[in-house]
């Protein structure tokens, strides 16, 4: 037989607990999921109901034309509320995605690639469907638009 280096305690008996076991059912909570963002996962929640997908809005000939004039009107460094469409999925041929309404001072207006270019965002040309400025009379560029009137504001970026 092999000299073991633990062959004294080797046979020994287990001391007795000083507490009580704990029953089987209640050791698996013990190893139950941790949620380290208490909330987190309900607010992930509660955001994507907001932003719920709708179809691409199709402007009328009038309404594209007075958004053009608009458009032309616009120069760098005026304070615009631009709302554009992001398309985020296209299903059967329909086209869903949200609506983005963005404020800040115009830098540039890039007409070759159709991109205007904002303090806070580029915004593609083509998806525009509103543009705001105290310049056009509108006076809602420094205004907060209430959720029935326009489409949800996000922070979003296509």
């Amino acid at each position: 037989m092999v000299n073991h280096p633990y062959e004294d305690i080797l046979y020994i008996k287990r001391p007795p607990l000083k507490h009580p076991k704990m029953p089987v059912e209640n050791r698996a909570k013990s190893y139950a999921p941790f949620d380290a963002l208490r909330g987190f996962s309900l607010a992930l929640l509660t955001k994507q109901a907001e932003r719920q997908m709708v179809t691409r809005i199709m402007l009328s000939d009038d309404a594209q034309e007075q958004l053009d004039r608009k458009l032309h009107m616009v120069q760098s460094g005026d304070k615009i509320a631009v709302t554009y469409f992001c398309l985020e999925r296209v299903i059967g041929g329909l086209e869903l995605g949200t609506y983005i309404r963005e404020t800040g001072e115009v830098e540039d207006i890039d007409t070759q690639t159709g991109i205007l270019f904002l303090s806070t965002a580029c915004v593609p040309i083509q998806e525009i469907i509103e543009i705001e400025s105290d310049a056009f009379g509108d006076g809602y560029a420094d205004q907060e638009v209430e959720p029935d009137a326009e489409p949800d504001e996000t922070e979003a970026v296509c």
